[in-house]
């Protein structure tokens, strides 16, 4: 998968004639499967007994803060903190 583009700012990728349209066809799709996703995981949440929802409610909690130090420990490896 080539991510050379992930994490480059607006200002960078407006010159390149890169991504799409804001209400676009391609930023509907992204959102569509984003809302899909998020409504197979609360209904599976919802559906859960009490265990498994706290092991899904401990697995989110742990993954959210470790998502967020690896996206800023990359950013800061390619000089993109901003």
């Amino acid at each position: 998968m080539n991510t050379n583009l992930f994490f480059k700012s607006t200002d960078d990728l407006e010159g390149l004639g890169l991504g799409f349209s804001l209400w676009g066809p391609g930023h509907l799709i992204w959102l569509g499967c984003i809302f899909l996703a998020v409504w197979l995981i609360s209904s599976a949440y919802k559906k859960a007994g009490y265990k498994r929802r706290r092991l899904m409610a401990g697995i989110f909690a742990f993954f959210l803060p470790v998502s967020e130090i690896i996206k800023d420990c990359y950013t800061v490896s390619i000089g993109r903190l901003t």
